[in-house]
């Protein structure tokens, strides 16, 4: 398991990453060049890709809920949808500047506040929000789902449910799911002090061997499947679906 550490002692990790004995003959130039591709793309890049996506995500939740567009239940689980990415932004772009960007992993090292926050929130809480964000796309093809395929259904819950409770029934599972399956996240690393810096390193659960060979037995489960497998079948099933349905309807359509 990989930890993004606070402090440059990430020089361990990467001596063991560069070491010739395991990974065969890496030359100066080619650690060079792959410094360099981690600085620009995981650092520079996604930032900026971040920043981007935080704008666009903001812009996206004022028109949704925009008072003409708000009524609709599918709009407000488009701008839940738009909050968790901006959750997903927010947490997981200082996990990767502060592990490829000096200036950042400076900031972190110096401050007891940011240091606290990068191994009580930022750290456990990105893995936290992909899942919701993952979870909150299905939500949104679900209601897409019900309404094309299951009219009648769909008409059924408009007329008996309010929009407030029908945007819970989503909103509730995806939370309590993704904070249930990513639980180890707040276990795994611990803050340290060595020379007046802070450092991260694994915590005493993640170092027990027992907490170890389930952790990676469970991985098998999440975030392979959970996040990956099966919320890909989920969605190519359902759009696939919805699909056909739309192009039935319009066939019918186009017949009358």
């Amino acid at each position: 398991m990989e930890y993004p550490a606070i402090n440059r002692s990430l020089e361990v990790e990467e001596s063991f990453l560069f070491d010739e004995e395991v990974c065969g003959n890496l030359t100066e130039d080619y650690k060079r060049v792959w410094k360099e591709y981690e600085f620009w793309c995981e650092g520079v890049l996604f930032s900026i890709l971040g920043l981007f996506g935080l704008i666009s995500n903001l812009a996206s939740i004022m028109t949704l809920l925009s008072p003409d567009m708000r009524r609709q239940t599918f709009n407000q689980l488009l701008a839940m949808l738009a909050v968790y990415d901006i959750c997903y932004i927010i947490f997981n772009v200082p996990v990767h500047a502060n592990a490829t960007l000096e200036t950042v992993n400076h900031w972190f090292s110096v401050s007891d506040l940011l240091s606290k926050t990068y191994v009580y929130v930022l750290y456990p809480m990105s893995a936290v929000a992909f899942c919701a964000s993952i979870y909150m796309t299905l939500a949104v093809t679900v209601e897409r789902y019900i309404a094309v395929c299951r009219p009648h259904q769909y008409r059924n819950i408009s007329q008996t449910m309010s929009n407030t409770k029908r945007l819970l029934v989503y909103i509730v599972p995806v939370t309590i799911l993704s904070f249930a399956l990513n639980i180890p996240k707040f276990m795994e690393v611990t803050l340290t002090q060595n020379n007046g810096t802070n450092e991260v390193d694994p915590s005493q659960t993640r170092r027990d061997p027992t907490f170890i060979f389930w952790y990676t037995l469970s991985l098998i489960w999440h975030p392979t499947l959970t996040t990956g497998v099966l919320p890909f079948i989920g969605l190519v099933y359902m759009n696939i679906k919805i699909f056909i349905g739309i192009r039935q309807s319009r066939q019918v359509n186009n017949g009358d």
